[in-house]
């Protein structure tokens, strides 16, 4: 009997994991819409990507890191592979290829030097497969593109787009009253890394770059339905005029300058794409809430006798007599050196730089796998060949939405606005922070990525059926959609 209990155990746990996959794997097949929103849901709403900031690591509770102490890999990156499988095997059942997207010959060469630098690994000794293709590499960037193609299969009508857009006011509202009560009531937010490092004694509403990523969508998009889409009845002006206003001090109480610098380029980003008439309106309000802005910025820092530089931009105030070592930019100066050594193909993703003094590195906690900057960890990791084609990827992107983009309109535009404003306010994270080592925020990425092609599709298929009609000015957009169609097909 005991011999049967001691295999009992492990081989009802291996059945039960095996029974999961096959369900998991039948779910994405049969209800992938369903999933997706689900998961976009929770994307939206469980923020923390990591435990620093936190007092005691044993509070965080981070939900994109699950499994990974058991499995090696989180439940979120086998679940996003699984799904992105189950997704290539129902297009080729149902005879249709998988989603085309603009940068794929990209995210293939980005996969291929990963690949490569699998091979080199296994023929070293003391190496690890499995740290290649963790997320200390590039390997999310890969996942971004998985998720890309696992949006544009999955969200495909303009009511898809009308339920996204409800499904972010509801959860991005909801996260952000949280957000504010717990600043204004409870002392702000638990996962403070100027509080608990000593550096500034000051609350903060996110730590999590992702909710001021998000909150310059929520802005954009609540301003958008305002000013364009003619919201005549009180209380749906009152409840937009109330989220814009909740998304614009997100950031600006995060004490994050990357946040706050994302903010500004989302609203740099948001006034140009404004019909003209209503461009004023923005400019007027943007530049009547600067005098409360400052005012609410300078008085949050009860430290005696600081600046106001000090109070405004506490993440970047520094002490002029202070070691240079202690700069933020030293982090990327000291990686230079090793990067050197390999210039051509980086050190490899589970390669680290070398550090002879670890002074102003201390937050690294003896790990030098990583640096604060999305293009530096790249170049890090795949050298130069890797940055070019991560580069290549967001330009891809970035030059097909604006080929296109002036045939899109209606509420497909709307979802499209508020991606574009949250990918400008991911610029300075994607400079100054650490996007690539971290799932949600590529993911994150991934989504505002997918959102305007999947307006772009259906801009083309509503102009390619007659229901809408091109203005004068975009004809010559239109017949690039009408001609995308014949060698884009994959995308219905």
């Amino acid at each position: 009997m005991n011999e049967i209990l001691a295999y009992a155990m492990p081989g009802g746990m291996m059945l039960a994991g095996m029974l999961s996959i096959i369900v998991g794997f039948g779910a994405v097949l049969v209800w992938p819409r369903y999933l997706m929103f689900a998961f976009i849901a929770c994307m939206l709403v469980l923020a923390s990507s990591s435990g620093y900031g936190y007092a005691d690591a044993s509070d965080s509770n981070v939900f994109w890191v699950k499994g990974s102490r058991t499995f090696f890999f989180t439940f979120i990156e086998m679940s996003l592979v699984g799904a992105w499988l189950a997704m290539l095997y129902r297009h080729a059942w149902q005879g249709r290829q998988a989603p085309w997207l603009p940068m794929s010959k990209f995210y293939i060469g980005l996969a291929v030097l990963l690949f490569g630098h699998c091979v080199v690994g296994l023929m070293t000794t003391d190496h690890s497969l499995l740290e290649d293709l963790s997320m200390r590499g590039f390997t999310g960037v890969l996942y971004q593109g998985m998720f890309v193609a696992l949006v544009l299969s999955t969200v495909r009508t303009e009511r898809d787009l009308k339920l996204m857009a409800t499904l972010f006011l509801v959860c991005l509202a909801g996260r952000h009253v949280f957000g504010l009560v717990r600043y204004i009531a409870f002392g702000g937010d638990p996962q403070n890394a100027y509080s608990v490092l000593g550096t500034s004694p000051v609350k903060i509403t996110f730590f999590d770059i992702n909710d001021s990523i998000l909150a310059a969508a929520m802005f954009a998009l609540c301003l958008w339905r305002l000013l364009t889409e003619g919201v005549q009845t009180l209380g749906p002006r009152l409840l937009l005029t109330g989220g814009m206003f909740m998304a614009f001090l997100t950031p600006l109480l995060s004490a994050r300058r990357t946040a706050q610098a994302g903010m500004l380029l989302a609203i740099v980003a948001l006034v140009p794409l404004l019909p003209r008439g209503r461009r004023w309106l923005a400019a007027a309000a943007l530049v009547l809430a600067m005098p409360v802005v400052l005012y609410t910025l300078t008085k949050r820092l009860d430290t005696p006798g600081a600046s106001i530089a000090d109070r405004v931009l506490i993440d970047i105030k520094t002490n002029p007599l202070a070691d240079p070592r202690r700069s933020r930019f030293h982090e990327l100066t000291t990686a230079w050196q090793t990067i050197k050594e390999s210039p051509m193909f980086g050190l490899g993703p589970a390669g680290s730089f070398k550090v002879y003094d670890r002074i102003g590195l201390e937050y690294h906690g003896g790990r030098y796998d990583f640096v604060h900057s999305g293009f530096g960890h790249v170049l890090l990791k795949g050298g130069f060949v890797g940055l070019a084609l991560f580069c290549g990827v967001l330009l891809s992107w970035a030059l097909y939405v604006r080929r296109y983009w002036a045939v899109v309109q209606g509420p497909p535009q709307t979802l499209a606005v508020a991606a574009l404003a949250g990918l400008a306010a991911s610029v300075p994270n994607l400079l100054f922070g650490t996007p690539v080592a971290e799932i949600r925020t590529m993911l994150v990425m991934g989504l505002l990525m997918a959102l305007p092609l999947v307006a772009i599709r259906l801009a083309r298929a509503q102009l390619a059926d007659g229901r809408v009609t091109a203005p004068a000015s975009t004809r010559a957009g239109a017949a690039q959609v009408s001609g995308l169609r014949r060698r884009g097909a994959a995308w219905q």
